[in-house]
């Protein structure tokens, strides 16, 4: 595929000359246009090159959303440099090994990180605001390939330690125009960005959908739910991009008053999505919520559910660089209404898992990457996600969907939410247990959950045990943390008389 730009840093330069005048950011009233934020991003990386940063070496950016963290981040793009964007919600240890892993030659962080930043060359974000509007504008981009690596964002790390994902400048370059024209967007829209920059959810479908248009982001540190609609009224936006659990948030219990009526969709991705929800939430909202899929290791989307088309429940048919199937455990491609590994392939696919050519071949394979995710095609050419081929339950030999029974915990009215694993049994394999956190003022038993899973499940299907936790772990994207709740039924196991 033919790409316009080289690398990065000629793309930045090009949109922000074409949309020099306009308003990029909103970031707590202050308005920032294009040609601003360029001038900007050339003063961080001459700052950059003063600290001894140059092409190819790893910087990790420890940081929330804020201007300051997207200087960085172009800076170090414009200039070679690979930027490691790391989670602030991760511990010590956590950011220790990735700083290691990646050979990560400096970091930058927030002021309230310090204490996970000692011990490592790096520098405060207070300090890098003091010191990068003295600099002079490097006005050069570096000379980077398209075959050059970019970004390197990491797995959730839900079976392990995290992977790092490799995506080249290739990648970075050809995913915007694919992703605007599926999700319908313009220069005329207001994106409202509350997920972490640091993953690629937020990075793509706000930051870089509006920047390769000329549209405007009200950036926000992080989600606030008492400050979700107020924003939204206040700005006029037009399209957020949230994670399931925002949803599930927003409707405990349903709060807003009218529906503002600028906003034309509300995007949700990154972790199953359960049909209840969807309902629940666009029947208190009068919002439409528009599906995707994609993952960080298609630079972030490859199917796309578009509003004008909506299939409800669908994550959507392949954006115009991607071609998708569900293929069979032969690596056959499975025919439509079966359920199988969703198999992608396209520009947007990632170079590799950093250090780890295993895990890389056993992904790509012959062009295509495997996901790991479960789903089927139907007979339109929409695809529907069923859930994660390693997190299938198999009980006594029967196959069980935890997906398939979230779902119908989510239709008990005072679930908030819910996660479904499978633990280790004598006698079966494996057995069902369900985490469940319940609605505000509400309070149900165990009983009663399963009464209830029992009138729209098979009897093998259901729950043999119900955990009550405050709430479910996730990671930064959204994604259920798999390990953590087998990790807490064991200490639960151990603490028990007799275990």
């Amino acid at each position: 595929m033919r790409i316009e730009y080289e690398n990065a840093g000629q793309f930045m330069d090009a949109m922000t000359q074409e949309y020099a005048q306009k308003t990029f950011l909103i970031f707590d009233g202050r308005r920032i246009s294009y040609q601003e934020f360029a001038r900007d991003v050339k003063k961080s990386s001459s700052l950059l090159a003063k600290t001894g940063i140059k092409k190819g070496s790893k910087i990790a950016l420890l940081m929330e959303n804020s201007p300051e963290y997207l200087y960085l981040f172009f800076g170090c793009m414009r200039m070679g440099a690979v930027v490691c964007p790391i989670s602030t919600r991760l511990s010590e240890r956590e950011i220790g090994y990735l700083l290691s892993y990646t050979d990560s030659a400096f970091l930058f962080y927030d002021d309230d990180q310090a204490e996970k930043a000692k011990d490592f060359p790096a520098m405060a974000t207070s300090e890098f605001a003091r010191k990068y509007p003295f600099e002079e504008e490097d006005l050069t981009p570096g000379n980077c390939r398209p075959e050059d690596d970019c970004i390197m964002v990491f797995s959730s790390g839900t079976t392990g330690n995290p992977k790092g994902i490799v995506i080249t400048h290739r990648n970075f370059l050809v995913h915007h125009a694919p992703l605007v024209k599926a999700l319908e967007l313009s220069g005329l829209d207001i994106h409202l960005c509350i997920l972490p920059i640091t993953h690629v959810a937020g990075l793509f479908t706000n930051i870089m959908n509006a920047f390769s248009t000329g549209a405007t982001v009200v950036l926000e540190r992080k989600f606030s739910r008492s400050g979700f609609w107020p924003t939204i009224r206040k700005y006029n936006v037009t399209y957020v991009q949230v994670v399931p659990t925002i949803l599930t948030m927003l409707l405990n219990p349903p709060d807003m008053g009218e529906s503002p009526k600028s906003l034309r969709f509300v995007g949700c991705a990154s972790a199953p999505l359960p049909k209840e929800t969807i309902i629940q939430f666009e029947a208190a909202f009068s919002v439409h919520i528009v599906e995707s899929y994609g993952l960080s290791e298609t630079t972030c989307k490859c199917l796309v559910n578009s509003f004008s088309m909506r299939k409800f429940a669908s994550i959507g048919k392949p954006m115009s660089i991607n071609e998708v199937e569900i293929r069979n455990d032969k690596g056959q491609r499975a025919p439509d209404g079966t359920i199988g590994e969703i198999a992608v392939r396209g520009p947007n696919i990632m170079k590799e898992y950093y250090k780890d050519l295993k895990a890389t071949e056993e992904s790509i394979r012959d062009g295509w990457f495997y996901s790991g995710d479960l789903g089927y095609r139907d007979s339109e050419g929409y695809f529907f996600i069923t859930g994660r081929k390693k997190e299938v339950i198999i009980r006594g030999g029967e196959k069980i969907s935890p997906k398939a029974v979230n779902e119908i915990l989510y239709r008990y009215p005072k679930v908030r939410d819910a996660a479904t694993i499978g633990v280790p049994d004598p006698v079966f394999g494996e057995e069902v247990v369900s985490f469940v956190t319940q609605k505000e003022g509400q309070h149900c038993t165990a009983e009663e959950i399963v009464a209830h899973c029992e009138k729209y499940l098979a009897r093998f299907e259901c729950p043999k045990e119900i955990i009550f936790i405050e709430e479910i772990p996730k990671g930064p994207s959204g994604k259920l943390l798999g390990r953590e709740l087998q990790e807490i039924w064991k200490c639960l196991k151990t603490k028990l008389p007799g275990s």
